[in-house]
């Protein structure tokens, strides 16, 4: 495993254990898949490379995710909506 992957699963650890710490993990929400340097497997819409995450509700209710967001820095708490 090369240092680029130990951090790349050190920084998925680290953003699974700030999830849990959140009111999805009590609502049932779980990151389900997770692409991190996406340089050349899955291009979007706009035809780039994004990183991107799945969250996937397995429970019947709806669970409206307004207003929250993801971050890797903790001195910006609102980096992505």
């Amino acid at each position: 495993m090369t240092k680029l992957n130990i951090a790349i699963a050190l920084l998925a650890g680290i953003l699974a254990l700030m999830w849990c710490a959140t009111p999805a993990c009590a609502q049932g929400l779980v990151i389900n898949e997770f692409m991190a340097i996406n340089d050349t497997t899955l291009q979007d819409a706009n035809s780039e490379y994004s990183d991107w995450l799945e969250i996937y509700n397995p429970g019947p209710e709806i669970i409206d995710v307004a207003g929250w967001y993801l971050t890797d820095n903790p001195g910006n708490l609102t980096k992505w909506q």
